[in-house]
């Protein structure tokens, strides 16, 4: 069994995901006979917003746990790895997985995506595989630098902070910004009491100095 931390890349019922596709082929690849992913495994017709936040929450925490195939990869100008990284969501699923002692597997489809090589060895972490389709690698070059490494490794030496900096500036979004209190559940009262008491430049600095 594994799990997915992706970038949805479909937002009409029915419409094919590249992204999904990307991380079932690398599932079936690597042998695995079950793929978990947010979409599938968590109810996502609940009326109950903060229910269903809930639930991505205790998803989440697998990601330190099972193995992990990510697949981040966006078509289109200005679709930048490391701006869908630092999307909060996906940030706290990277660092959750930072400490996964299993297997990190990249997913990706598009020639500039997260399967990008550059001739850079690099060696951090556990068993890494950095493989994409379309990518024209093969596993033995594993061990090799490729851009969702390099991505991976500055979110992973910044931290969150930088995404609510980000945020702050406008260069990432985030829906709902009250849900900052599920992705940092330890200062939720204190965020819940800040989101309904200030502007939200304070807010998210309050959430930053945390």
């Amino acid at each position: 069994v594994a799990i997915l931390s992706w970038r949805w890349d479909t937002q009409t019922k029915g419409q094919e995901s590249r992204n999904l596709l990307a991380a079932i082929a690398q599932a079936v690849n690597d042998g695995y006979s079950h793929l978990l992913a947010d979409v599938v495994s968590i109810d996502q017709t609940t009326k109950d917003p903060s229910a269903l936040l809930r639930r991505v929450a205790d998803f989440s925490a697998l990601y330190k746990d099972l193995p992990v195939i990510a697949a981040y990869d966006m078509e289109g100008p200005g679709c930048r790895l490391m701006d869908t990284m630092r999307r909060p969501w996906i940030t706290n699923e990277v660092n959750l997985f930072r400490d996964n002692n299993t297997c990190i597997t990249y997913a990706g489809h598009s020639p500039r995506g997260g399967a990008h090589y550059t001739k850079d060895l690099w060696a951090h972490g556990p068993d890494w595989g950095y493989w994409g389709e379309g990518s024209g690698l093969e596993r033995s070059d594993e061990h090799r630098k490729y851009r969702f490494a390099e991505d991976l490794d500055q979110v992973w030496s910044t931290g969150f902070t930088t995404t609510l900096i980000r945020m702050l500036e406008g260069t990432i979004d985030m829906q709902d910004i009250s849900d900052l209190r599920f992705i940092m559940p330890q200062y939720a009262p204190v965020l819940t009491l800040a989101h309904d008491n200030m502007p939200r430049a304070d807010y998210l600095m309050t959430a930053a100095l945390l």
